[in-house]
């Protein structure tokens, strides 16, 4: 828990959103944020610091940043999320953390024809 249960208590209406793992929490983030998703952000789930650097152009740009893992979510998660088609992709990190076999395998499945930016 990120946020204890005193914490919680103290904010003005808060929303809890928590998925099986980090990784289906931030696909509950964007879809229920009601996020711009014709750009998307990715960055691995497995360190954190890509996501906080990205974070604030993600919000500027009202966009998800999707955690991604060696082994993406399913299809119908990302079209449950989708609202529009995906313009750009922003890849939070090098190759090392988020590797060119996953992009392709994320193009090829869930974003047809995107513009990577790599390495922001």
């Amino acid at each position: 828990m990120v946020v204890s249960a005193e914490v919680e208590r103290k904010l003005p209406d808060p929303v809890r959103f928590g998925g099986a793992d980090r990784y289906e929490t931030s696909l509950l983030v964007a879809k229920n944020m009601q996020m711009d998703t014709g750009t998307v952000f990715f960055a691995s789930g497995k360190n954190f610091p890509d996501a906080l650097a990205g974070s604030p152009y993600a919000a500027w740009t009202n966009s998800p940043i999707i955690l991604v893992s060696d082994n993406p979510p399913s299809i119908a998660k990302y079209r449950e999320l989708l609202t529009k088609p995906t313009r750009n992709v922003f890849i939070l990190g090098g190759e090392s953390v988020i590797s060119d076999e996953l992009l392709f395998y994320m193009e090829n499945n869930h974003f047809p024809k995107i513009v990577v930016y790599y390495e922001v």
